[in-house]
């Protein structure tokens, strides 16, 4: 009896997913971000330190599925990976993390919504790490898309670090808090 219901749950979830899978499609990216200000809350105090000169660079890879027709203005949430980069003084490092997003497009205005995390790989001076944390990052951000495809991106946003218990010593003790950006991005896929 329970092969029964998990062959039919199966077959519904197949038949349900089809017609959608035709319409999704990869996505990847490649952006830099200037990083204008940085909060984070110390000794019961918040903290607001100014402009950083180091940009930082993010990639991604991503399957979408359109809610509603994207190009002319829709919803699509995806699910993938993001990495960030980093280069300070002579320290260069690199994390990777799994990541779900929305996006939101009007005309040439995209709003995005990402949370990501709980499973960390990263590159430091202190070398290769791979762990399960209770680490997340979620992120808010608009972009204006320029040209007729809408490949090239300008614009901002926000990305936060969430430690839960257990996860304050995840990427070298780098304090919770948030980064408020401004970027460029160019985007290749659907």
């Amino acid at each position: 009896m329970k092969s029964k219901i998990s062959v039919a749950a199966i077959t519904l979830l197949l038949a349900l997913l089809a017609p959608v899978q035709v319409h999704g499609g990869p996505s990847a990216y490649v952006s830099l971000e200037v990083p204008a200000a940085a909060m984070y809350e110390t000794g019961g105090q918040l903290v607001v330190e100014g402009v950083f000169p180091l940009p930082l660079a993010e990639t991604g890879l991503s399957y979408f599925v359109p809610l509603r027709e994207y190009d002319t203005g829709g919803f699509k949430v995806g699910a993938g990976t993001r990495a960030m980069l980093y280069l300070v003084g002579t320290s260069f490092g690199a994390y990777v993390w799994p990541d779900m997003q929305a996006e939101w497009r009007l005309g040439s205005l995209i709003s995005e919504a990402r949370l990501g995390g709980g499973l960390i790989a990263g590159y430091s001076d202190a070398g290769f790490s791979f762990q399960f944390a209770p680490v997340f990052f979620p992120g808010l951000s608009l972009w204006w898309a320029l040209g007729s495809r809408g490949s090239l991106r300008v614009g901002g946003g926000a990305l936060g670090k969430l430690s839960l218990p257990g996860g304050e010593s995840v990427m070298g003790g780098l304090a919770d808090g948030m980064l408020l950006y401004a970027g460029v991005r160019v985007v290749f896929g659907r």
